[in-house]
């Protein structure tokens, strides 16, 4: 700049100005000097900025449309055509959208979920041109430039939101969420998929925690289908068919939607108009026959451009073929198509450049994805059933698609799309097959992964369970195949089972058998095959047992193992007896290899100890149990001072069962302590890792909800009631068979929050659903499940005499109370609180029906149980006693029985003030009313109302109105 002011003052002298005339010229001209090259360098900064932002995004999910592809009835339907105007019932979510972009404390990653063809890549790209409008800089993200992205994007000095559609299938997301955590919210990201489930889950628990804990474990936005009821459905149908009348400058003709009886995606909405409007339909189109019609019109423009290109004497299978390559594998350049297309039934030998015109021709056709050169954009759900129902058709397809994928990736996208073909259509999980027969060794590995990535596996998983059952599969491939299925998989339950029966059969040794059994007994519990995996587990346990007589310091912790697994199995059916004899048996067993090496088999020990401390619980040996729970603890708690990371789990699950013998034996405030500090571990680990701790954290919400209600805390119980069940329901949308008796257990707990909230119909509705699947259940397996059943079953009796509904009431009643009284006989120590429970409503439901005799008989038989269990345990059984002998007093009134009713009520009421000199927050309501009733009886009998022994009471046991009185 100072070279600059010279230059100026020397010229203006030189024209004989004045000098200071001269200076301030040469100040201006430096001035504008510097400006001018600050800006040209400005200028040169946001041009390499836009160049680097160019090569790290695009501007648009595809390129632009080739130029045949207006004519394709097909490409109209890409949702970055926007021929159908956006649909206001997704307003709300694009409001949404926009909104997290703009909040300050919205974090910066955003999931957006949707099915396939309703809509998700739409409102991304209104989003986006709202966001533009208001200042934003927006990029699609390129394959593969997740970083290096998210490092071009924070050199803007706008706000700035990157895109990844179809975020399941690309495998930059890690490196993307890993830059944006670092980045901040100044940098945002969404996500866009057809699900957030299992692939999602198993990305995260890959991520660094503080990455992981900053990355959203489900979508902020679950967009609902655009086409709902039949009426619905005609308007937006009406609506589209005008649209692309339009678009195809036609007459819209007058047509009806017809044939569908459940929910329509958009996409096949729209595909429906267009085949109205291409083939001037009138009175009505079918929807199974919309897929059909569409291609078939879309065939007949691709013969027409195959004419123009000299190609059409290849055929339409060939054509087809080229498209079927192109959507499941693609390619990346020229010369990999030509590759690619090589492999097509008649184009194998043909002149080398004639596969080269195909690849052109089709790369003409349509727009391509980003970063692809032969990857065709086009609506994912129709043409992947289209790929699919092609590759049912022609088997040398299927050979093509399977050698064309030659490497592990090409194998896992072609696989990926011909999974989420199945998803909707079951039939269609043949072409999945048709392909993995090809080459089964090398195939059904990544088959294996891709399934369990997908949202609804079912389908597929029955199919490759079919394949391991019917192939011969050699060991290497089955060891493979059982490492690459988790324990327990949800997704690939079935398969799992199947691959654990083949590594029974190619076992060698009696080790090796005995591990494969103890396997395959834990695969079958996982898919709900209770009685199979107990007889697996007795012969697992009885070879190692063997082995154990023969080497016990190689097989002794096996055995334990093994023992371990039986009686899990022994619970599942009910035989709870052999299940505590199995467990004492294992603790005893891993004690004693704890002493020899403690850092080997601590860990084991406390998962026996909490293992035990359910067996002796359901024996009603709740003492032995709390001491066992409390041991597990202590050693859990040491462990994580050592690895924090891989023992929370179990810390969080031995905290859970001791917070449920605490409030087993009356310790409410120590139980509610214990499971909130479990609750905090599982919804941390939840965060990170949904599938696998999600069950764990809803079993902890149950029992958190019941230690709210245990200290009168409503609204907490409530809302942690709920939360479990909305975890219960949505697993056992998945797997029915593992998680539906847990929601059955998690309904009846929420109809007991919600009659305590004063929410009768609703808890009343809740009730019924939880009896509905334990009916179920156990018409299936009586022994395992007839307990919940009663459980069910009384607390709908309650349920239904809160709205005024005694008959009913009556029946539930009586059914709990019959079912209760069988298991007493069995196992009285287990199951005679739980009668006298049920007596006592019973009873209460008789009296209601006007059968007060029958009440009394049962109110007297509840009184005489809790009476001797209290005896045994009156720290737990006490307040029962308690509220038995109050209802009986009224029982005995009601028949005349006066004496023997005031006797009942002092007693209650003796017992009352003992619990609630030590928790007046919990029995002070109890103790009013037992006093009260006692007020009652002494009056009704000739009595002053009030005792005159209270007077001479402690403080504690004296109710606030009896310390004034």
């Amino acid at each position: 700049m100072g070279l600059l002011m010279a230059a100026g003052a020397t010229a203006a002298l030189a024209n004989f100005v004045w000098w200071w005339v001269a200076g301030l010229m040469g100040l201006v001209a430096g001035a504008l000097g510097f400006a001018g090259s600050e800006v040209l360098a400005r200028r040169q900064r946001m041009r390499q900025l836009g160049e680097d932002w160019a090569a790290v995004t695009t501007p648009w999910p595809a390129t632009d449309a080739a130029q045949a592809a207006g004519h394709s009835v097909l490409a109209a339907l890409n949702p970055t055509e926007r021929v159908v105007r956006f649909n206001l019932l997704h307003q709300k979510w694009l409001n949404t959208l926009v909104r997290w972009c703009q909040d300050d404390d919205g974090g910066a990653v955003c999931l957006v979920q949707a099915d396939a063809g309703e809509g998700k890549t739409r409102l991304l790209i209104e989003a986006v041109d709202e966001l533009i409008e208001a200042g934003w800089v927006c990029g699609w993200l390129r394959p593969g430039k997740g970083r290096e992205a998210v490092a071009v994007a924070a050199r803007w000095q706008r706000p700035v939101l990157l895109l990844a559609d179809d975020a399941a299938t690309r495998g930059e997301v890690a490196d993307l969420l890993i830059a944006a955590a670092d980045e901040g919210p100044r940098v945002r990201v969404v996500l866009a998929a057809r699900d957030f489930g299992a692939w999602w889950a198993r990305l995260r628990s890959g991520l660094a925690r503080e990455v992981a804990m900053a990355t959203p474990s489900r979508p902020l936005i679950l967009l609902p289908s655009l086409v709902g009821d039949a009426r619905n459905r005609q308007q937006e149908f009406t609506k589209a068919v005008r649209a692309f009348a339009d678009w195809f400058d036609a007459a819209a003709p007058q047509v009806v939607f017809a044939g569908a009886t459940a929910a329509v995606p958009a996409v096949l909405l729209h595909a429906a108009a267009v085949v109205a409007v291409s083939d001037e339909v009138t009175g009505q189109v079918e929807a199974d026959a919309v897929q059909q019609r569409l291609f078939e019109a879309e065939a007949a423009w691709w013969r027409e451009q195959a004419v123009a290109a000299d190609l059409d004497a290849l055929g339409m299978p060939v054509l087809a073929g080229a498209l079927v390559l192109a959507v499941l594998i693609g390619a990346s350049s020229r010369d990999e198509a030509i590759t690619l297309l090589r492999h097509l039934p008649g184009l194998g030998h043909v002149d080398h450049r004639i596969p080269g015109r195909v690849a052109d021709w089709l790369r003409e056709l349509y727009p391509q994805r980003t970063a692809a050169w032969l990857d065709p954009y086009l609506p994912g759900r129709l043409v992947e059933r289209y790929a699919a129902d092609q590759i049912t058709e022609r088997q040398a397809l299927a050979e093509a698609v399977s050698a064309a994928a030659r490497d592990d990736h090409a194998a896992t996208r072609a696989l990926e799309v011909l999974a989420r073909a199945a998803v909707h259509t079951p039939r269609r999980a043949d072409a999945f097959a048709a392909v993995i027969t090809t080459d089964p060794r090398r195939l059904l590995p990544i088959a294996v992964q891709v399934t369990s990535s997908q949202a609804e596996p079912a389908v597929l998983d029955s199919r490759l369970a079919a394949f391991v059952t019917d192939i011969d599969l050699p060991p290497d491939v089955l060891d493979l195949l059982s490492q690459l299925l988790p324990w327990p998989s949800v997704a690939l339950g079935w398969t799992a089972v199947e691959v654990a029966r083949c590594q029974v059969r190619h076992t060698h040794t009696d080790d090796e058998r005995a591990s494969a059994l103890v396997d395959l007994s834990r695969r079958l519990g996982d898919v709900g095959q209770m009685e199979d995996s107990l007889a697996i587990a007795r012969e697992a346990v009885e070879a190692y047992r063997q082995l154990a007589r023969d080497q016990p310091e190689t097989y002794e912790s096996h055995l334990a193992m093994s023992l371990t697994n039986l009686g899990a199995r022994l619970t599942d059916v009910g035989q709870l007896e052999q299940a505590l004899a199995s467990s004492q048996e294992t603790v005893e067993l891993y004690r004693r290899l704890a002493q020899i090496q403690p850092e080997a088999n601590d860990s084991n020990l406390a998962m026996a100890l909490s293992n035990l401390s359910h067996g002796l619980a359901a024996a009603g040996r709740v003492e032995q149990a709390e001491a066992a729970a409390q041991e597990a603890v202590q050693i859990r708690r040491r462990l994580v001072l050592l690895r924090p990371e891989a023992n929370e789990p179990n810390l969080a699950a031995a905290l859970n069962n001791l917070a449920s013998w605490l409030a087993g034996v009356g310790q409410t405030t120590q139980a509610l302590d214990t499971v909130q500090e479990a609750v905090e571990i599982y919804r941390r680990l939840a965060r990170i890792q949904p599938d696998a701790y999600e069950p764990y954290l809803a079993i902890s919400l149950t029992n958190l909800g019941s230690g709210w209600a245990g200290i009168g805390q409503t609204s907490e119980a409530l809302a942690t009631a709920q939360e479990a069940v909305d975890i219960y329901r949505r697993l056992a949308q998945v797997r029915p068979e593992v998680h539906e008796p847990h929601l059955a257990n998690s309904l009846t707990n929420l109809s007991h929050r919600l009659a305590d909230a004063g929410e009768s119909d609703q808890a009343l509705a809740t009730a019924h659903e939880a009896v509905d699947i334990r009916r179920r259940l156990a018409q299936i397996q009586s022994e395992a499940h007839e307990p919940h059943l009663a459980y069910s079953l009384h607390s709908l009796s309650r349920r239904l005499a809160n709205v005024g509904q005694a008959e009913q009431a009556l029946v539930a009643a009586q059914e709990a109370a019959a079912i209760r009284r069988r298991l007493a006989q069995i196992m009285p120590e287990a199951y005679e609180s739980d009668l006298a429970n049920s007596l006592h409503n019973l009873s209460r439901r008789l009296a209601e029906a006007g059968q007060a005799e029958q009440a009394l008989t049962d109110a007297e038989e509840a009184v005489d149980i809790y009476r001797r269990l209290a005896q045994i345990r009156p720290e737990v059984h006490e307040s029962d006693l308690a509220n038995s002998l109050h209802y009986l007093s009224r029982r005995l009134a009601e028949v005349g029985q006066a004496e023997a009713a005031l006797a009942a009520a002092q007693e209650a009421v003796g017992l009352y003030r003992l619990r609630y000199a030590a928790q007046r927050e919990i029995y002070s309501d109890d103790l009013s009313m037992a006093v009260a009733n006692l007020r009652r009886l002494r009056v009704w009998l000739g009595q002053p109302p009030n005792d005159p022994q209270v007077a001479q009471l402690p403080a504690e046991q004296r109710l606030p109105d009896e310390l004034t009185s």
